[in-house]
C-alpha cells in the first residue's frame, strides 16, 4: 500500500521506486495483488505499465481483465484502443460494459461505429454507457447517431441521449467564464492536463511534481505552481 507522503518527506526518486516496484506485481499469481497492483497504476496514471496492464485484458481471471479495463480508460492512453474494442465484443456483459466506457472516456473515434452498434446490445447497462460513450467520443458522426436516439421509444435512452448532447453525463462541470479567466491568469503560457475526476491519487502525484524542490511556499507560488498541472485546481 501507498502510505500517505508529506512533500517535505519525499524524495521524486523514491516515488518512483515505488511505482516500479508496484508495476513489477501485475503478473502476481495471487488476484488480491494482482488485481489491486492494476487499481494502484491505474488512479496513478503509470503509463510506464500500459503495455504489462493491457495485456491482462485476456487473463483467465475475469476480475483482472475488468481491473485491466477500469485502469486503462483511468491511464488514457489510446494505444490500448483495439485491445478495448475487442473486449467489447466479449461475451461477459460486465466486460462489454466497461469496455465501452473505456472507449468512451479516451474518445476513440475509429470506435464510434462499434458503440452504435451496442446500443441495442441485450443488456440495458451496456445500451446506456454506449450512448454515454456516444457522446464522450463527440464527434460529428456521434451526435448525429444521438440525435436519431431523441425519437427512440426507449425512455431510458432518449434521456441519456439528450444528456449526452446538451451536457450530461460525462462532461463535467464547467466553470464559469470569471472562474476560466482568473485560471489562465495563474497559469500563464502553461497547459495543464490533469483533471480531478480521474482520481485523488493522481491528483496528489501531481501536485507533489510540480514542486521544483522540497522546501516552504507561499500561498501564492504554491498555488501558481499546482494550477499549471491541474485543472480542476
Amino acid at each position: 500500500k501507498f502510505a500517505p507522503l508529506s512533500s517535505v518527506h519525499l524524495n521524486t526518486s523514491v516515488l518512483q521506486a515505488a511505482i516500479d516496484r508496484v508495476g513489477a506485481l501485475v503478473s502476481h499469481p495471487r488476484p488480491e495483488v494482482r488485481n489491486r497492483t492494476i487499481g494502484v497504476l491505474g488512479r496513478m496514471k503509470a503509463e510506464a505499465f500500459v503495455e504489462p496492464v493491457r495485456s491482462c485484458l485476456t487473463h483467465d481471471e475475469v476480475s483482472t481483465r475488468l481491473g485491466a479495463l477500469k485502469a486503462l480508460a483511468e491511464m488514457g492512453d489510446a494505444r490500448c484502443a483495439e485491445s478495448l474494442m475487442a473486449a467489447a465484443r466479449r461475451d461477459n456483459p460486465l466486460e462489454r460494459r466497461m469496455a465501452v466506457e473505456a472507449l468512451g472516456r479516451l474518445r476513440v473515434s475509429d470506435a464510434r461505429q462499434l458503440v452504435v452498434e451496442l446500443i441495442d446490445d441485450p443488456d440495458a447497462q451496456v445500451r446506456q454507457t454506449a450512448v454515454i460513450a456516444l457522446g464522450e467520443i463527440g464527434d460529428e458522426g456521434a451526435r448525429t447517431v444521438l440525435k436519431g436516439l431523441i425519437g427512440s421509444k426507449d425512455r431510458r435512452l432518449v434521456k441519456t441521449a439528450a444528456s449526452a448532447l446538451y451536457g450530461g453525463k460525462g462532461r463535467g462541470i464547467q466553470p464559469s467564464e470569471l472562474t476560466r479567466k482568473r485560471l489562465e491568469k495563474v497559469r500563464g503560457d502553461a497547459r495543464p492536463t490533469l483533471h480531478l475526476g480521474y482520481g485523488s491519487h493522481i491528483a496528489i502525484v501531481a501536485t507533489i511534481r510540480a514542486l521544483p524542490e522540497i522546501r516552504p511556499y507561499g500561498e501564492r507560488e504554491l498555488t501558481r505552481l499546482i494550477a499549471r498541472v491541474w485543472h480542476d485546481y
